[in-house]
């Protein structure tokens, strides 16, 4: 019995992770779902719904859990995955991860539902209980060159201006004692409002799909205008205060474009 049970010990330490590549589907909508350890469904997580293949039934995923995706509410996608089937998964997780290949339709369904503005300054926002709370952080300054082609700070090329994304990375440590209370609905950033260098006006734009957009925070006009017009080393400086589903405050940020 001893003997039979270390064999079937080492092949399973053997057994190899397994590779296809698959097509998966993206709902427009969106769900619910709740922490592993939040056995009473007490801190709601907005998520994804994702179908594979031929499957009917849509699977509940967490934002962020295709690598290489990122989700836009009001889309529905198909994409081409690299799906990583786990001979040893984690027990406290899904025993597969997907990797992005290629989007091979993506469908705007709807525009983000964004509210008319009423807030003139920053001391217009009321913000949530517990809050402004260091939740998010953003890759900054984005570089601008001479071409108009965009850099990360670390000097890696982002998509076009029209497809640049400004990352809101998630820094909440788990073993924080706020993690489960912080990922619940009301502390999750879904509009931010604007305030510009270049104008008194504020703007309130979309965040989902794990940040704003570079056109929602810069028009491409005052882009095209750093691109001709300003010297190396010439910066702007965007503040962005986050807020929930209720628009009120999370957290603020700073967003700095400065042309390289």
């Amino acid at each position: 019995m001893f003997t039979f049970t270390s064999c079937s010990d080492d092949e399973k330490d053997d057994e190899k992770d397994s590779v296809t590549e698959v097509n998966i589907y993206v709902s427009d909508e969106t769900e619910i779902m709740y922490d592993l350890f939040d056995g009473e469904c007490t801190y709601p997580i907005e998520c994804m719904l994702v179908k594979e293949g031929d499957a009917s039934d849509w699977q509940k995923l967490p934002f962020g859990f295709i690598e290489g995706f990122t989700y836009e509410k009001g889309h529905s996608y198909t994409l081409r995955v690299s799906k990583t089937t786990l001979a040893n998964p984690p027990q406290d997780a899904l025993n597969f991860t997907y990797k992005m290949k290629a989007i091979l339709k993506d469908e705007v369904i709807s525009e983000p539902d964004v509210p008319a503005v009423d807030i003139k300054s920053e001391a217009d926002i009321e913000y949530e209980e517990k809050c402004p709370y260091a939740k998010y952080v953003v890759d900054s300054p984005v570089l601008i060159d001479k071409d108009g082609k965009s850099y990360a700070s670390n000097g890696r090329e982002r998509p076009s201006f029209k497809y640049c994304r400004i990352y809101l990375n998630n820094i909440l440590d788990k073993g924080d004692p706020n993690w489960i209370l912080f990922n619940r609905v009301q502390y999750v950033a879904m509009y931010a409002y604007v305030f510009s260098p270049l104008s008194d006006k504020v703007s309130l734009v979309s965040v989902s799909g794990d940040g704003p957009l570079l056109e929602y925070i810069i028009s491409e006009s005052e882009f095209d205008n750093i691109v001709s017009k300003s010297a190396v080393g010439e910066e702007l400086k965007f503040v962005v205060v986050l807020v929930n589903v209720n628009r009120k405050g999370l957290q603020r940020l700073e967003i700095v474009i400065r042309k390289c």
